[in-house]
């Protein structure tokens, strides 16, 4: 029956039926229900929940293959509803969530502001926040913050940052846990470093022998084929993200993935020498990444589909691939990711 406690409950179930689902494939569609429940009976017994309910229903739709931009904007809805003067530890929360979706958005000076001010009000979030979402708001935001130094070039302070992390006893959240080695794998590419990409891929693929979820599993072959692919077996590393497109496909976790993986694919057949296959992934890598608004892997694929077609070396494709690379630059410039200036640079040599 109704009752003000068990109306807390109910909300406290829904939103935790929607922040568990998105890592075993449940779509928007099947969370809609319970967040627009949950926030319905929040406005009557506590709509200060309500902008956390709107972050977790920003997410699903994001991890769902929803657009990056998309998540930005219901991020600032929900933060234009929060209070700043009651609640600035909420305010924090919802920067950190600006953040990530910021983030997989490629607007990685963006994201970096919104870390900033995520990390600047951290010691305001209450333990509310922190149960509500499952894991430790601070964290997540130290842990993202090291990717986005990573793509902008800034690996020393990457590293610290994920130092930070990897230093403590235990990231409660598997979900939260992975991301610093999953950086350190990011920042093993830019380097060249495929014993440290091994070393920390190996770290992802045991905290989901640990957390079994299709979320964690596709990750720990992604980053498994990254490694494969900076130690430039590019074989086994195809494999890899052929592993990762089919636990997608089977359980539709972890959807905004799908860009970046294709664009590794990519890049592994076009070394392999098979251009067939790499202008084939490379083209649906970009779609994808248009479709959901991930400029960073819009961006790797696009330079690696033109130099695939510059290789062949028809009149037509090297016009393509010209487009193809002042496309790049634009994004290059757009998302600040100086880690794609020398793939972009070795394209444009090849194009004469």
């Amino acid at each position: 029956p109704r009752s003000r406690s068990n109306d807390a409950l109910r909300i406290e179930a829904s939103s935790r039926i929607a922040q568990l689902g998105w890592r075993e494939g449940l779509s928007a569609e099947q969370a809609s229900p319970y967040i627009r429940e949950a926030s319905e009976w929040a406005r009557e017994i506590d709509d200060s929940i309500v902008p956390l309910l709107l972050f977790v229903e920003a997410r699903m739709t994001q991890v769902n293959g929803g657009g990056a931009d998309t998540y930005v904007r219901m991020i600032r809805r929900a933060m234009e509803i929060a209070d700043p003067e009651r609640d600035a530890g909420r305010i924090a929360t919802l920067n950190a969530a600006l953040s990530h979706g910021y983030g997989w958005a490629g607007l990685l000076r963006q994201a970096l502001m919104a870390s900033d001010a995520a990390l600047a009000g951290v010691s305001s979030i209450s333990d509310v926040d922190h149960e509500f979402l499952g894991y430790n708001v601070e964290q997540w935001t130290i842990s993202l913050r090291g990717r986005i130094l990573v793509r902008l070039g800034m690996f020393d302070q990457a590293r610290a940052c994920f130092e930070q992390m990897i230093g403590l006893e235990a990231l409660g959240d598997p979900t939260v846990h992975f991301v610093p080695h999953f950086g350190y794998v990011d920042l093993a590419w830019c380097l060249g470093d495929a014993a440290l990409a091994a070393e920390h891929a190996a770290e992802v693929v045991a905290i989901a022998e640990r957390h079994p979820s299709a979320y964690m599993l596709l990750y720990a072959s992604t980053c498994e084929g990254m490694a494969y692919a900076i130690g430039r077996d590019y074989t086994r590393a195809a494999r890899s993200f052929d592993l990762s497109l089919r636990v997608l496909q089977d359980t539709r976790a972890a959807r905004e993935a799908e860009p970046e993986i294709l664009a590794y694919s990519a890049d592994c057949h076009a070394r392999l020498g098979d251009e067939r296959q790499a202008i084939s992934f490379a083209r649906r890598a970009i779609a994808s990444a248009r479709a959901r608004d991930g400029r960073l892997p819009e961006c790797r694929a696009s330079v690696t589909l033109a130099a695939t077609l510059l290789a062949a070396g028809e009149s037509a494709a090297a016009e393509e691939a010209k487009s193809l690379l002042r496309r790049a630059e634009t994004l290059i410039h757009v998302t600040g990711a100086r880690i794609y200036e020398p793939l972009l640079q070795e394209a444009r040599a090849c194009a004469g």
